[in-house]
């Protein structure tokens, strides 16, 4: 058993994932060294949960594995239940399909051992499978067999490497709640699995993952986290993580529930910033957001080949998606140059109200 807490906690919800992607996972943490890690299982009521043994690494039985068991409640609950139960001095996430890259730990040892930041972030690997196959899982793409595919995503590409100084950090906050840079998008900015955040101060502004929301949870997470308080941040321009995504997926799955978790969202969003609105950085920030959640709606619900109804009612919807607020508002007044070269056909054609034509582009071209 591990004597004293170990220095990071990583979390892993997990729902209905195989023992094969479950022991890639948990053994890439676990084998970067002795006591130094633990790693939390979260068992998200899976209709089928594999035996620990099936996926425990040799020598976990030392009690750097704990898994979990809880009703299905979706990932945010998964994960509030591993930030209850850690033990380590700093926290780090990791979807179960995923992996931490060889080596993460020797690079990130000295910077948590020396406790001069609250959150640490650092860049990542995309990797293709070739698994037109593959199982889907609950919490994260499906990781297959490890492909030749893969490659290095700088995280912040206009920073370099140490603590970021007011005016870089300022600009990351406001990169991550405008849902990415200009023209390229870049959601893994509010990824948690990026980053590892110091316990104490987690716990000292009783930061937790909204469980009413199914979508973008991570999103509220991190800005809430960037604005709790002036957060010493320190970016390592190094890939850490290694993330997983297939190659056949060319669309998500549905999600019918997209437009209430997509108005959550936008509250909560609100309240996060309610003290900033007046900041005009921050106020073009939103707008932005805005229009990314409009698009959402229509990616994940009105244009979705598994939608229900036939192309009235999903005109219908964008019809009314448009006179409702922030949505119409936002993309009539967006600054096309700040989007990229597909979205900006998208908001053109939302602002024409050419819904028929949207339809049949999103069929055809802009997959």
């Amino acid at each position: 058993m591990c004597r004293e807490a170990p220095l990071i906690s990583f979390i892993i919800p997990a729902y209905n994932e195989t023992a094969e992607n479950l022991k890639r996972c948990v053994g890439s943490v676990l084998e970067a060294a002795e006591n130094d890690v633990e790693v939390l299982v979260i068992d998200d009521g899976s209709e089928a949960f594999p035996e620990t043994e099936a996926f425990a690494p040799e020598g976990a039985e030392d009690g750097r594995l704990r898994v979990f068991h809880a009703p299905h409640q979706g990932v945010s609950a998964a994960r509030n239940r591993g930030l209850k139960e850690a033990r380590g001095r700093w926290i780090a996430f990791a979807d179960s399909d995923d992996a931490m890259a060889e080596g993460f730990l020797s690079l990130l040892k000295p910077l948590l051992t020396a406790e001069t930041a609250d959150i640490v972030v650092y860049d990542s690997y995309r990797e293709t499978m070739e698994t037109p196959g593959a199982k889907k899982s609950g919490h994260g793409e499906s990781a297959g067999t490890p492909g030749a595919a893969r490659e290095h995503v700088r995280l912040l590409p206009y920073a370099k490497e140490g603590t970021m100084a007011e005016d870089l950090r300022r600009h990351f906050l406001l990169d991550t709640l405008a849902g990415g840079f200009q023209r390229t998008g870049a959601p893994m900015l509010a990824a948690v699995w990026n980053k590892v955040f110091r316990a104490d101060y987690l716990r000292a502004h009783a930061l937790l993952f909204p469980e009413a929301l199914k979508v973008a949870e991570d999103t509220i997470f991190v800005l809430d986290a960037l604005t709790a308080a002036e957060a010493e941040i320190y970016y390592l321009p190094q890939p850490l993580y290694v993330r997983t995504i297939r190659m056949n997926s060319a669309m998500h799955r549905y999600q019918p529930y997209i437009r209430e978790n997509d108005r959550i969202f936008i509250r909560k969003l609100r309240a996060l910033f309610k003290d900033r609105r007046q900041d005009p950085d921050v106020r073009e920030a939103l707008k932005k957001r805005y229009v990314l959640c409009t698009l959402g709606v229509l990616k994940y619900d009105f244009v979705h080949p598994d939608r229900p109804g036939g192309d009235g009612a999903r005109v219908r919807g964008m019809r009314e998606l448009m006179r409702e607020k922030p949505y119409g508002p936002a993309v009539r007044a967006a600054q096309l140059s700040s989007f990229r070269r597909a979205d900006r056909a998208r908001i053109v054609l939302l602002r024409l109200r050419a819904f028929h034509t949207l339809l049949i582009l999103e069929r055809r071209l802009l997959k």
